[in-house]
């Protein structure tokens, strides 16, 4: 049972026709197939900023609606810019392409639902984290380059050329609300792909 001061949560999801035509979702069941369990409940703490800690990481003044609302198509949609001149991405938004030269000549280009690979990566152990290290790196997708977060992965699957897909994470808090942006993550491989029985350990041919 739980006290009168304490608080539950709790998702009601209406599945309508619209919903069920849809194709290449993943779903609820997808999703909680590609969860990872906190290894503790002090972790679950941590994460929620229930432990006891000197230092509140919830201070300080927050990210101005301005910039918010002028960064939002990099940091909500994440949009990518092609340049129309010679086709190289940027991220994020440049006046002058790189490569070309070509001035204020880009097209946007959604990210989000793209997947990429792992350039580059380093393990943080300073960076406040329930369950340190923070994996950070750079990432490419559709040729775009970001240096991002990783979040639903152990420091033991990490390599170069890892296959990756975006996902919507929050940040951190400060000003006392959350700060959401992109975060990469291993894609996770099919049903299809488990060991069967010929080929799993034990069971040749």
């Amino acid at each position: 049972m739980r006290g009168p001061r304490q608080r539950a949560e709790a998702l009601l999801f209406t599945l309508t026709g619209a919903a069920r035509g849809a194709r290449g979702r993943r779903g609820v069941a997808g999703h909680l197939a590609q969860r990872r369990p906190l290894p503790s409940y002090q972790s679950y703490l941590a994460s929620r900023q229930l432990s006891p800690s000197d230092h509140d990481p919830r201070g300080g003044g927050g990210v101005p609606a301005t910039v918010a609302y002028r960064e939002r198509d990099a940091e909500l949609s994440l949009h990518g810019f092609r340049c129309t001149g010679c086709g190289t991405m940027h991220f994020p938004r440049q006046r002058v392409c790189y490569r070309c030269h070509a001035r204020d000549r880009f097209e946007a280009v959604r990210l989000s639902d793209r997947a990429g690979r792992v350039l580059s990566y380093t393990f943080d152990w300073f960076f406040p984290n329930p369950e340190p290290p923070t994996i950070a790196g750079v990432v490419e997708v559709e040729g775009a380059r970001l240096y991002v977060q990783m979040c639903d992965a152990r420091p033991e699957q990490l390599r170069c050329d890892l296959p990756i897909e975006m996902v919507f994470r929050r940040i951190h808090e400060a000003g006392g609300r959350p700060n959401y942006f992109w975060k990469s993550t291993p894609i996770a491989a099919p049903a299809s792909d488990a060991a069967s029985p010929a080929t799993a350990p034990g069971g040749g041919r």
